[in-house]
């Protein structure tokens, strides 16, 4: 199992589906070079200063069959043979994939003011 996405919606994926009985390997994908993090307390707590870095960090449990790849964005999805290619040209098999990216942020309504 892949889950392409390694943030909330990925950690929680992965949390879900050990709850649920799955025991097989879980590879958990992700762009950027970091351990999960929770992204909303972000723009709130951590920029309030009312949280530290720590406190927004998605934990999750010590489990030998789960990787964290960070760092490595997919760039494509080959779904005639199960795989995905990342942007260091390696490529990843999956026999399911989740994919748990998120949502980006809409783009500002009018025009963006200099130096925004």
């Amino acid at each position: 199992m892949v889950v392409v996405g390694a943030s909330l919606g990925g950690t929680r994926t992965a949390q879900a589906l050990r709850e649920r009985g799955f025991d097989g390997r879980l590879t958990l994908v992700g762009d950027e070079p970091h351990l999960p993090y929770d992204r909303p307390p972000l723009s709130k707590q951590l920029l309030a200063g009312t949280w530290e870095h720590e406190e927004i960090a998605l934990p999750l449990a010590p489990d030998p069959c789960l990787e964290l790849r960070t760092g490595n964005p997919v760039t494509a999805v080959r779904l005639a043979d199960r795989a995905l290619e990342l942007a260091d040209g390696s490529s990843l098999s999956w026999d399911s994939l989740v994919i748990a990216t998120g949502a980006g942020a809409r783009p500002w309504p009018g025009p963006v003011p200099a130096g925004v």
